[in-house]
């Protein structure tokens, strides 16, 4: 919904500036940094607390789950911040570079599927987790190429995210770890672990 939300207003906003080169770049990347901000350790937190998160949901019968939603939480910030490049793509009218984003899209994640789609549902997640990796880092290069900017400049936009993320994550796994050892409830696990997330 944040992302959609805001996609919304900045669709007409790319739109509106395509071709003011610097002042589009410098919003795209005020906007990588904000939803990679948000998106990162709301989503690698979940990934930390996966384990809580399963036990409360849809009860331990569904432990098995928790692989894959660790998997699938990792990779659910490349997934929205790949969508404000193809929302970029939309407003500079770079449209057939998207459609062939999209078609490679499919042709690794067909890929990936059949490379180890056989260790069953983990290997479906890891197909996809990566195949959503690879999505971003094509869009990347494409929005390299199209707003020039440099690496740095990237590597900024994504630092705060990446960094809470890994703290959020890596910390409420320790903690679940612990609460878990302790006998604490499932619930009691997961209201805790997003009261310190």
């Amino acid at each position: 919904y944040f992302t959609t939300s805001l996609s919304r207003v900045l669709l007409p906003a790319y739109a509106r500036i395509q071709r003011e080169r610097p002042r589009l770049c410098s919003t795209y990347l005020a906007t990588m940094t904000v939803v990679a901000t948000v998106a990162m350790p709301v989503a690698w937190g979940v990934a930390g607390a996966s384990d809580a998160v399963v036990a409360t949901l849809l009860g331990s019968q569904w432990r098995h789950a928790v692989p894959p939603l660790t998997v699938l939480s990792v990779a659910v910030p490349f997934t929205l911040l790949t969508h404000f490049g193809a929302i970029l793509c939309e407003a500079t009218a770079t449209l057939n570079v998207k459609i062939a984003i999209s078609v490679g899209r499919v042709g690794w994640l067909t890929g990936l599927v059949i490379l180890i789609g056989r260790h069953g549902i983990i290997g479906l997640a890891l197909a996809f987790a990566l195949s959503e990796v690879l999505t971003h880092a094509a869009y990347i290069v494409l929005m390299k190429r199209l707003l020039r900017f440099a690496w740095r400049e990237l590597g900024g936009a994504y630092w705060q995210g990446a960094t809470g993320g890994a703290v959020t994550g890596i910390v409420l796994y320790a903690l679940d770890s612990v609460f878990r050892s302790a006998g604490m409830a499932p619930i009691l696990r997961l209201v805790a672990l997003a009261a310190l997330g």
